[in-house]
């Protein structure tokens, strides 16, 4: 009977994780991210894209509250590495909220990232992945999109050539609930890029 308990759990939990995101796909609030994607492979589970985001840096310019005052005392370890260290590690996947604005094109600006939950307004709920003296960087869990093999390749190429080509940038569109989650919906093109040629 403890054996059954025990995978009738697991069961039970994948199935509302499963759940919770598949109403979020439904029922939340839809944005645009900008993106930077590349493709690695992941031999358990297959080809996927993985989606580097503009919001995943936050510059210290626009960390606030808890974030900020820690950030300042990262400024101030910075010539004692095993301080430094330690200061790090301890915020290392502490939870953040990146407050966003949707622009005039569509796509989700950063205004702010947090460690107070904000009691309104559109925000994605994250997670602290690294930091330096200058910036800190966030996982949303949308990082990795999955796809068949060939889509994903694809994806990858059409990138690198766009990137280079013409500097167009894929755009990845999210489902936000009320409490921050994000999920993956879909992606675009932008309609125009730009390139910089030094000569």
């Amino acid at each position: 009977w403890m054996i059954i308990a025990i995978a009738a759990a697991q069961v039970a939990l994948l199935a509302f994780i499963a759940g919770q995101r598949e109403w979020v796909l439904n029922t939340g609030r839809t944005v645009w991210l900008r993106t930077a994607p590349v493709d690695p492979n992941d031999p358990m589970r297959g080809a996927y894209v993985s989606l580097r985001y503009e919001v995943s840096r936050v510059p210290r310019e626009l960390c606030r509250d808890g974030v900020a005052i820690w950030m300042d005392e990262l400024r101030k370890t910075d010539a004692d590495w095993q301080v430094r260290h330690r200061r790090e590690a301890a915020w290392r996947d502490h939870e953040v909220y990146a407050v966003l604005r949707e622009g005039s094109d569509g796509l989700a600006e950063l205004t702010a990232l947090t460690d107070r939950r904000p009691a309104a307004g559109l925000y994605l709920r994250g997670r602290v992945s690294w930091a330096d003296a200058e910036s800190v960087g966030v996982r949303y869990g949308i990082e990795a999109l999955f796809l068949q093999q060939e889509k994903a390749k694809q994806l990858e190429t059409d990138a690198a050539r766009r990137a280079r080509e013409s500097g167009v940038r894929l755009d990845a569109e999210v489902a936000v609930s009320g409490s921050g989650l994000a999920v993956l919906k879909g992606s675009r093109w932008e309609a125009l890029g730009i390139t910089l040629e030094v000569e």
